[in-house]
């Protein structure tokens, strides 16, 4: 029985390119030309056959070979008539036949003449390289293997008996592809094949190879062609081509026929609320409920999105009425994908020849009869009836179809209006120009905002001719082959043969067909703003009516996509309003150039969706450095902050100092070494920002290396700069203002401090013990500016003390001192019309303030007081008591902080005492200088 492993002792490569003819006959043992081979113990040996053959008479038999293969289309009926031609020129007392399978790198048996073909189909798969047919199907190599039940490796079949036998096995290729194996064996010690057998037997599977390989591509197009792969139903095209066979037959009989269209009653509704996975299991469901409910006579079809038709042949339009009537109750009792009659369906019948003498005709009257259904209410069933379009009503026949595309214009348009994203009116227009004409490919088209480029918004082809149109090679420039030219010039273009056509140039990637073209222009406002092209294989597809139509529905589409542009811009633009309106609130609620130039950054970043977004301001040098960046890796960040950009450098990047620009990958590639931070340059777009009075710098976007930045991006990013630089001048205004008020409080301070000699220059160096006494707290830098602000004005109040009352050398009465004891209340006071120091005036208020609470002026206690007030209050005391005054010399410092320690709990915080003692021990706090008197 047949092996799948044997020694090699001939081996014959495979050529991919023969030529077909034949030289060179099969040796005197070799191949008789005709004569069934006898199998099992009646058989006959090699030896014993006639063996007459002569080079003509093979080449004649291998050329009647040839047309039978390729004539052949079924896949089954093949494969017996390449065992049946192989037993024609070389005996063989069993035939196998694999199928390869690549993906899985398989050879799986299709065909077995044997006695056991059950057993051989059943157990008879192997893999590449397995055994003598695996290997020979690896290196593409026929092979001669004589008493190969000899051989040690060979691998039985399991369920055929084990005999005496020799093999053959020829690799069958087409188009370098590896398509199966055909394996030849026979029975009985010395009974082999010969060199010229095994030549032959390479030659018929050439033919093989070639014919097996066009009737799978056959079978799979046949396939593609006719079935939707959702419903399992006949397809739109099988439709057309079925519809003009039976209108045919229906004339040349003088029977009726009947067609029905269906629609399901607000699919779109179950889209939008269910999502579309749903939709589809809607639709399979429908499929099979039509598959079974209709009559096997029944064509049905899916002939759009959620529409079906059913081509009833001998059947009268009353007949289909009462038909489809119990498929619609059926359709409306069945759990399809929710409730029980959730889903319906409206129907509309008519009837060929009495309502119509064409297909386009007779589906003009089924429409008009489906958009009455739904006019009634829908879930209903309306036909096409005499009697019935009475009156008013009445529509001509010979109208009938230009009614029905009016009123599906209609709907169209309707449709259409309700749809705001340009993306989904492309598909809805798709959808919607399958039921006004027939097609195979559909591209639609809208102008670019600089009218030079058509950009594809929605395409479709049905048919493995179109399958190789993508985005990229659907771009367009105006002018370039039909849809440029239509564009281009504003007029219609029909060509019902696209070769003949001398604006016609061929899509990359997709096969030279017979194809007929009917583009037209999107106009509004007397503009073009896009193109619809449709095409159909084949020669003089479209008609007039075809033309004008497509025009009606341009007219409509195109006001439609105009509206949903202006939709799209005004949403756009409200998106942008608002993302810049985040952003200055953001930078409003900062006055720190730093703080500003981090804000700026993170919301460049967000609203471009650019990772990595740096901001560089210029120096007074004129050097440019990174003053804030986010995206970075920890690396790129170390290397940012060692850059320094020369003013020469900067002036040559920096193409514009008033409007963003792109800076393309190229511009960088002459930058040194240090400042560039990928090995491969990226698109970059710089935003310039400029503030009062000099200021410059720039922001700086990058992106990935196939990114392009749109108009959006440059529009965000010009408004993103010009709220950086508003926000840059308002902090240096802000800072000017803040030094020039500083300036005068202290000029304030220094009068106070001229009224006591004794303690001049006690607010400055009590505001630097506070800062240094803050950052020993672990204080925050900018809650430490404002600590230094608090030591500067902790006193300023004393404004308000009589001198006489200041300058006391003895002890102040009790009127005296309650007199003293408003300076705090009088100080926070003064500095309450000052917007910026309003976190002061709490920590001035409570400068003398106590942890056990008896201070002044509002006896708070403990965790009440503000920390900076209880740092204040250390840092003054320390002063005061290393001070001299009016009524005492200055004490020695290690007294001074003896008396701290000693009031730590009672009148000073413990924790803020022990900072003060650990920064005295590390000589961070300054030893003043006694003042003499």
């Amino acid at each position: 029985m047949p092996t799948r492993a044997a020694p090699l002792l001939t081996r014959l490569k495979v050529p991919h390119n023969r030529p077909n003819t034949f030289s060179g006959g099969p040796s005197t043992s070799g191949a008789p030309l005709l004569g069934e081979v006898r199998r099992n113990g009646s058989r006959r040996s090699v030896q014993e056959l006639r063996s007459s053959a002569e080079p003509e008479a093979s080449f004649k038999v291998l050329s009647d070979v040839a047309r039978l293969l390729v004539s052949e289309s079924d896949l089954t009926a093949l494969l017996d008539a390449v065992a049946d031609s192989v037993a024609t020129l070389i005996p063989y007392d069993s035939l196998i036949i694999h199928e390869a399978d690549d993906n899985r790198q398989q050879l799986q048996p299709v065909l077995a003449r044997d006695p056991h073909p059950q057993e051989i189909l059943r157990n008879g798969m192997c893999s590449f390289g397995e055994g003598i047919t695996g290997l020979a199907a690896v290196r593409r190599e026929a092979m001669l293997v004589n008493d190969a039940d000899l051989d040690p490796r060979a691998h039985h079949i399991a369920g055929t008996p084990k005999e005496e036998e020799s093999l053959m096995t020829v690799p069958l290729v087409a188009r370098d592809e590896l398509k199966g194996m055909l394996n030849l064996y026979r029975l009985g010690r010395g009974n082999g094949f010969s060199e010229a057998e095994l030549s032959l037997a390479v030659r018929l599977g050439e033919l093989a190879a070639l014919a097996l390989e066009n009737a799978q591509i056959r079978e799979r197009l046949a396939s593609e062609v006719v079935t939707d792969h959702l419903t399992g139903l006949y397809n739109h095209r099988y439709f057309q081509e079925r519809m003009a066979e039976e209108m045919r037959r229906s004339t040349r009989t003088g029977t009726f026929m009947s067609l029905v269209l269906i629609d399901i009653d607000d699919f779109k509704r179950v889209n939008e609320r269910e999502g579309h996975r749903h939709g589809d299991r809607v639709l399979a469901v429908l499929g099979s409920l039509m598959r079974t409910e209709c009559r096997v006579s029944d064509v049905v079809c899916r002939v759009g999105g959620e529409e079906f038709a059913i081509i009833m042949p001998s059947t009268t339009a009353v007949d289909a009425v009462r038909l489809v009537e119990r498929l619609r109750e059926r359709i409306a009792s069945t759990d399809v994908g929710g409730p029980a009659g959730d889903t319906t369906v409206s129907m509309g019948v008519a009837e060929a020849p009495t309502h119509a003498g064409d297909p386009k005709e007779l589906m003009a009257c089924a429409n008009y009869a489906l958009l009455q259904a739904k006019g009634a209410g829908r879930n209903e069933v309306a036909a096409y009836l005499e009697g019935e379009w009475s009156g008013v009503r009445a529509v001509p026949q010979h109208k009938a179809r230009v009614v029905g595309h009016l009123k599906v214009l209609q709907a169209v348009a309707s449709n259409l209006n309700k749809i705001q994203d340009v993306e989904s009116m492309g598909e809805a227009v798709l959808a919607e120009l399958k039921g006004l004409i027939d097609y195979h490919n559909c591209r639609i088209h809208l102008l670019d905002s600089a009218g030079k480029t058509l950009i594809p918004i929605a395409f479709k082809g049905e048919l493995t001719e179109y399958q190789g149109e993508t985005y990229e090679a659907l771009l367009t420039d105006v002018g370039e082959g039909i849809t440029g030219r239509v564009a281009e010039t504003g007029e219609a273009i029909y060509s019902p043969d696209v070769n003949q056509c001398e604006f016609a140039v061929s899509i990359p990637g997709t096969s030279d067909i017979e194809e007929s073209i009917l583009a037209v222009p999107l106009k509004f406002d007397g503009r073009v703003t896009g193109t619809i092209v449709l095409s159909k294989v084949g020669l003089n597809q479209f008609d007039a009516d075809d033309l004008r139509l497509l025009e009606s529905l341009g007219s409509h589409v195109a006001v439609a996509f105009e509206n949903a542009r202006l939709f799209e811009e005004e949403r756009q633009a409200a998106e942008t309003a608002n993302a810049l309106l985040r952003v200055s609130q953001a930078l409003t609620q900062t006055r720190d150039p730093a703080r500003v130039l981090s804000e700026v950054v993170e919301s460049m970043s967000g609203l471009l969706d650019c990772p990595t977004v740096s901001a560089w301001m210029r120096g007074p040098d004129g050097t440019f450095r990174c003053g804030a960046h986010i995206g970075y890796t920890p690396e790129q960040s170390d290397q940012l902050a060692t850059i320094q950009v020369s003013a020469k450098e900067a002036s040559r990047l920096l193409l514009s100092t008033e409007e963003p620009f792109l800076l393309p990958p190229n511009a960088a590639e002459g930058l040194p070494g240090e400042l560039r931070l990928w090995p491969k340059s990226r698109p970059m777009i710089v935003a310039p920002v400029r503030w009062e009075p000099d200021g410059l710098g720039a922001l700086a976007a990058v992106g990935s290396r196939d990114r392009s930045f749109s108009d959006r991006d440059f529009r965000l990013a010009r408004g993103v700069s010009d709220l950086a630089s508003l926000a840059l001048g308002n902090a240096s205004r802000f800072a000017e203002i803040e030094r020039a008020y500083m300036q005068t409080v202290e000029v304030l301070a220094n009068a106070l401090e001229a009224k006591d000699e004794y303690t001049s220059g006690h607010a400055r160096e009590v505001a630097e013990f506070a800062i240094t006494l803050g950052r020993e707290m672990g204080i925050e830098e900018e809650d430490l500016r404002l600590l230094e602000l608090a030591g500067l004005f902790h006193d300023i109040g004393k404004i308000g003390v009589g001198t006489d009352i200041i300058n006391k050398p003895g002890p102040l009465t009790d009127i005296e001192m309650e007199l003293m004891k408003k300076h705090p209340e009088i100080g926070a006071d003064i500095l309450a019309p000052v917007e910026f120091l309003k976190p002061v005036r709490p920590v001035v208020r409570s400068a003398h303030e106590r942890w056990d609470g008896r201070g002044y002026p509002d006896g708070l206690a403990g965790e009440e007081i503000p920390i900076g007030a209880r740092i204040i209050f250390v840092c003054d005391a320390y002063h005061a008591m290393t001070s001299n005054r009016a009524y005492r010399k200055a004490l020695p410092e290690d007294e001074a902080l003896r008396r701290l320690k000693e009031a730590a709990g009672t009148q000073f915080d413990p924790v803020v005492v022990e900072s003060f003692m650990r920064a005295h021990t590390s000589g961070t706090i300054r030893r003043p200088h006694a003042h003499a008197r």
